[in-house]
């Protein structure tokens, strides 16, 4: 879009303070975009790189075409365009280190365990959720267990414990089922609540939990 789509669209959807800040954040947006240069860098595939405390971090739930895209465009909130749904449409997500890091320390310890720095196979993911999974149920037998995770770690899990079938694989639309049942048809909010049931450890039912907020 160019910068009077983003104008139109601001005077259409939104009003008071919010709608002069849009309109700022634009004219901000293009700015930098026409006066920006990339500085060279030296790095090879393989480097350490460093990331400095303060540094503001976007992930991206499609990956590296999620990173061209981002890399093409820069970072657009849900308002304008059509992909993941968000409780705050307006804005950016980002994350801010408290501390310094190495990239690739980072990427292990925050990605939710679906993704390591020394790379792991599909299945291999899912042989490591499920086993996570069977451990704690053993743990704390009997007992009501809350377990959280990230979006894609659940949907590598879903893989093992029912049938996933993605008929829009661009928009991350899916269909799951458990014993034939379709318990799930959509793309998947965040956040996403299961109800898994168990008898003598064997799973015999899996709901989804619709949460209003």
């Amino acid at each position: 879009m160019n910068k009077q789509d983003y104008i139109k669209i601001i005077n259409e959807k939104i009003s008071g303070s919010a709608k002069d800040i849009l309109l700022k954040q634009v004219d901000l947006f293009f700015d930098s975009t026409n006066n920006f240069k990339q500085a060279p860098h030296n790095y090879k595939k393989g480097d350490l790189i460093r990331l400095d405390k303060g540094t503001l971090l976007h992930g991206t739930y499609k990956n590296i075409e999620g990173l061209e895209k981002i890399a093409k465009e820069g970072l657009i909130c849900d308002l304008f365009s059509s992909g993941r749904k968000s409780k705050y449409p307006m804005t950016v997500g980002v994350w801010n280190l408290k501390k310094d890091y190495l990239l690739k320390d980072y990427i292990n310890f925050y990605s939710g365990g679906t993704i390591m720095f020394k790379g792991e196979s599909f299945n291999e993911v899912c042989e490591r959720m499920y086993f996570a999974l069977q451990s704690v149920l053993k743990k704390y037998k009997g007992k009501k267990i809350f377990i959280v995770s990230h979006g894609t770690a659940i949907s590598v899990l879903f893989s093992k414990i029912a049938d996933v079938f993605f008929y829009d694989e661009e928009n991350y639309n899916r269909g799951i089922y458990f014993n034939g049942k379709l318990i799930f048809d959509g793309k998947c909010d965040a956040p996403e609540l299961f109800k898994l049931e168990y008898e003598d450890e064997k799973l015999v039912d899996v709901k989804n939990i619709k949460i209003k907020y």
